[in-house]
């Protein structure tokens, strides 16, 4: 029994204990916001399909795993609309700790025990990663078939063992079948490999090239499936209404965002709405963030530029490749795309670099030789961590749409003959026929028209003369009418209303029913 539990690795237990409750504490809370609800769908297509391969612009991978586990929970008929979230995103959530339990075997494998816990500890509070792996999205698990593919390359390196190469080769495939970003992580393993030529050149030569063969041969019929038909649906790409930030911006907030993650300092709405004047409100928080963060970066970067000890050098190279390929891939797409009001850069385009930060982290504050130095740097970058991950899960700033409840509101006040009004394309076609349904018919707008008044006097001016009530529902309206012209429009035409506030939608009811609002003046609830 003691030789039992001298065996156990408590700091790697603890770790995972850490990962579970971050990714799983109020899991369903939120309501499924637009590419969950994409997701939703997929599980909801023929597997394999050109329905499924259609409904999204990722690869089929993650569709397929959904129509498995759905099916498993509820049956052939799959999750109910409306309903479900909580097993929606349960596979992201399970293969996010699968990812905190690898990188932290990859730290292991790198370096020491030491930084292993501590790189560990830090990506399984990370922010950013439990906001990912709460996603019904294709991120969290992408992440941990790519860190597993790291894992097993590190193991072939080092013993050249063929169960390695053939995990290297399962994993590696299985992730770009849930994502094309994959590819840049398997380019940085690529380059690390000539570099250094473990095991000697013939070896790296026939691993490569096997893992290439079979990469191909078992990914590219479904990734064909995939690509052909998205092809043809190009255009539905979200297209802005206002031209987006410009590119290094996006790029500056993704490092932020890998520190911090989106829940600490200025929210994006507040981005969107308010620009310089949210940073400045924010300055002090994002400093002192900066500060507990910046500090073991550069050390982190002074410590891989020194290469102390000289046996790190190898472990060193890979984690500067892991952070620079995947982000200077993305970056350079971003750059080279034509179309200024398509956005092709986005974080969760480069989210596969994120697993070299708290490795760079743990580096940096663990070289520091005083005892308390390494405390404070360790305890700051603790500290912002769960500040963050506090304003993700209470913070309402900081949350999805939150569609369920709006949906709820509507249902429980429409009655046959009321309008509703949908302010926002992809919201409409998607997330709120998910949680709405169809029984009352939904007037979604803008196409591709805009929101000019002549469009506004052809959607908006036959239904202000009816009878009935009308609810104009809009979300994400920086996107679709930033100006708020259809919410003045009707505010002009059809008199009376009250305005409800809902995390990320704002439903306004106008004409309202007698026993739903006795007063004259708009109110806001």
């Amino acid at each position: 029994m003691k030789h039992a539990l001298k065996r156990i690795r408590w700091d790697e237990i603890f770790v995972l204990v850490v990962a579970t409750v971050t990714r799983f504490y109020r899991l369903g809370h939120q309501s499924l916001w637009l590419d969950e609800v994409h997701a939703f769908f997929d599980s909801k297509a023929p597997l394999l399909s050109r329905e499924l391969a259609m409904s999204t612009f990722t690869p089929p991978g993650h569709g397929a795993l959904l129509q498995l586990w759905t099916r498993l929970g509820y049956g052939a008929r799959g999750i109910p609309y409306g309903e479900g979230e909580w097993w929606l995103r349960f596979p992201s959530a399970a293969l996010g700790v699968v990812a905190v339990w690898a990188l932290y075997r990859i730290a292991r494998e790198l370096y020491d025990e030491r930084i292993a816990f501590w790189t560990g500890l830090l990506f399984a509070l990370a922010p950013l990663q439990v906001w990912y792996s709460q996603e019904a999205r294709a991120y969290g698990p992408l992440q941990a078939l790519a860190f597993l593919s790291t894992w097993a390359l590190l193991r072939y390196a080092r013993d050249g063992r063929a169960r390695d190469a053939v995990g290297y080769t399962v994993w590696s495939s299985l992730a770009v079948l849930f994502h094309y970003p994959a590819l840049f992580l398997f380019a940085a393993h690529g380059l690390w490999w000539l570099i250094v030529r473990p095991g000697g050149g013939r070896r790296m030569a026939g691993a490569f090239a096997a893992w290439a063969f079979i990469l191909v041969a078992v990914t590219f019929p479904l990734l064909m499936l995939h690509f052909f038909p998205m092809k043809a649906h190009a255009g539905t790409v979200v297209t802005f209404a206002e031209k987006p930030p410009p590119v290094w911006l996006g790029f500056g907030y993704t490092l932020y965002t890998f520190c911090v993650g989106q829940s600490f300092g200025p929210s994006i709405p507040e981005l969107r709405y308010e620009g310089l004047s949210a940073l400045v409100r924010h300055g002090p928080a994002m400093a002192a963030a900066g500060v507990a963060f910046g500090v073991p970066a550069l050390l982190g970067l002074w410590a891989v530029a020194r290469r102390r000890p000289a046996a790190w050098a190898r472990s060193d190279l890979l984690v500067v490749l892991w952070l620079a390929m995947p982000l200077g891939f993305t970056l350079l797409f971003a750059l080279a795309w034509s179309d200024p009001y398509r956005v092709p850069y986005n974080v969760r385009y480069a989210l596969l670099a994120a697993g070299g930060v708290p490795l760079l982290l743990a580096r940096g504050a663990l070289s520091l030789r005083g005892r308390v130095g390494r405390g404070a740097v360790l305890a700051g970058l603790v500290a912002v961590s769960l500040v963050s991950l506090r304003g993700y899960y209470f913070d309402p700033r900081y949350a999805k749409d939150d569609a369920r409840s709006a949906a709820a509101f509507v249902h429980g006040r429409a009655r046959p003959g009321d309008r509703v009004v949908v302010l926002s394309k992809t919201f409409g076609e998607w997330t709120w026929r998910n949680y709405f349904g169809d029984e009352i018919p939904s007037i979604v707008f803008p196409r591709d028209e805009g929101v000019g008044d002549a469009v506004l006097d052809r959607v908006l001016g036959p239904l202000k003369d009816r009878p009935g009530a009308l609810f104009l529902v809009e979300a994400r309206a920086w996107e679709n009418d930033p100006e708020h012209r259809t919410r003045a429009w009707l505010d002009a035409h059809m008199g009376l209303h009250r305005r409800h506030s809902f995390t990320g939608v704002d439903v306004t009811v106008y004409n309202p029913h007698p026993t739903d609002s006795p007063g004259k003046v708009a109110g806001t609830e």
